[in-house]
């Protein structure tokens, strides 16, 4: 779980003076920076904790669904398949962490087996060498996140949005509380509602209209490698080998303070596939002034505040509006 949870602080102080390590701040004394650091801390409370886990859970198991529908009505193009997940633990103390997170999951309904080393084995013959056990969560699934993006894209063409191909959003003209206009590579367009969701370009972005979203780039790693022999069936982690790490852990969710027609949608931690249809859902009731199929409230920080009504006649005027135009850096 991409949380920051109880005793995470002394790892981090560790990880900072490692460069082999999954976590690095740079230890310089910005404003911004130390900010960052205290909202990172005040984070790792177990209240925190357990109240993130329980967001989260609630925007994955809305997501698989909406993964499984789509699925079906495009015809099995995004590879969607559950064959759950297995967390792999190569030490004893991994063990004993992923057996508590799965216990924590099991309190949300989240079902999960734990196994040692020759139950691993027995489950995915493909695995070898030493390790001390880990959890098994049948209920999880997996896709091809490209393949997902381009069909969800091509549906959404032909329900009317249209897509700025090669244009970058970098400014905001604001006026009496709104944004009017955003000013982009190839000119400026006129904004009914504004939906910022630039993941690690967020917090740049958004010091334009003067807003705080304490969102700083992670660091990963991504390879494609040839399949062994035999080559694994069960989608699985390393728990030893992977850990990601953010302010809050959770996405920042919500309509954005001192300006009624900006709304939030960032930091999803390098996990935004996972709660992606989760967010779009949870975004558009705020925008249409739906009652939110989440409770909103875990997932407001600094950057997004309660959810204020708007008036009718701006509600009707973005669901009448024919077409949508999203902004973005796409080649």
């Amino acid at each position: 779980m991409p949380l920051p949870r109880p005793g995470l602080l002394r790892s981090a102080v560790r990880w900072m003076i490692d460069r082999e390590s999954p976590f690095d701040v740079q230890p310089r004394p910005t404003p911004s920076r130390l900010r960052w650091l205290l909202g990172f801390g005040r984070s790792m409370g177990e209240r925190s904790f357990r109240r993130g886990i329980a967001a989260l859970v609630e925007l994955s198991r809305y997501s698989l669904n909406a993964y499984a529908d789509s699925d079906r009505w495009c015809q099995g193009r995004i590879g969607f398949e559950r064959q759950g997940l297995l967390m792999l633990a190569l030490t004893q103390r991994g063990l004993a962490s992923a057996v508590a997170d799965a216990e924590l999951l099991a309190e949300c309904g989240v079902s999960g087996e734990t196994l040692d080393a020759d139950g691993v084995r027995r489950l995915e013959p493909a695995i070898q060498g030493d390790l001390e056990g880990g959890v098994y969560y049948p209920d999880e699934a997996h896709l091809r996140p490209l393949a997902a993006v381009e069909a969800i894209a091509e549906r959404a063409r032909r329900s009317g949005v249209c897509f700025e191909r090669g244009t970058e959003a970098f400014d905001f003209e604001v006026a009496r509380g709104r944004v009017r206009e955003v000013v982009t590579t190839r000119g400026r367009i006129a904004a009914g509602n504004v939906i910022l969701a630039t993941g690690a370009w967020s917090m740049a972005l958004a010091r334009r209209p003067n807003l705080r979203v304490p969102v700083r780039g992670g660091k990963g790693y991504s390879m494609m490698v040839r399949a062994p022999r035999p080559a694994p069936e069960i989608p699985m982690m390393i728990l030893e080998r992977n850990v990601a790490v953010t302010p809050y852990g959770l996405p920042i969710i919500g309509r954005a303070p001192a300006l009624e027609n900006v709304f939030i949608a960032t930091g999803h931690q390098m996990s935004g596939t996972q709660t992606g249809p989760a967010t779009g859902r949870l975004v558009t009731d705020l925008v249409l002034e739906r009652e939110p199929v989440f409770d909103p409230a875990p997932l407001r920080r600094s950057g997004s505040s309660e959810p204020r009504p708007q008036s009718a006649r701006l509600a009707h005027r973005i669901e009448g509006r024919p077409s949508t135009r999203i902004a973005a850096p796409l080649p």
